[in-house]
């Protein structure tokens, strides 16, 4: 993939993420902040930026909502990981020769 491509896809992979850490570890207030925005115009941008299918993603952050905060709090470093295989990549760039 081009480099600058590569570059946009994860920039718009943080802001999922984001709204995601929003969600697990933010307060009310972030919280339904991010309950509005997954229905907007910029939540479907984002998300094709991010290489994501929005409505899956959606379906995931509605999901999310309905567990306990501190479920959602424990889930979040998964959630991060294996939704979005964000920080894994990120992982491999920080330390070369990286197995994960």
């Amino acid at each position: 993939m081009d480099s600058c491509l590569e570059n946009l896809r994860r920039f718009y992979s943080a802001i999922l993420i984001q709204g995601f850490r929003d969600l697990c570890k933010g307060n009310s207030t972030d919280q339904a902040s991010v309950m509005r925005w997954i229905y907007t115009q910029g939540f479907e941008d984002v998300c094709q930026g991010a290489g994501r299918d929005a409505d899956l993603m959606r379906s995931k952050f509605v999901a999310l909502k309905k567990m306990s905060p501190e479920i959602r709090r424990e889930l979040f470093s998964e959630i991060s990981r294996n939704v979005l295989g964000f920080q894994n990549q990120y992982r491999k760039q920080l330390r070369p020769g990286s197995e994960d």
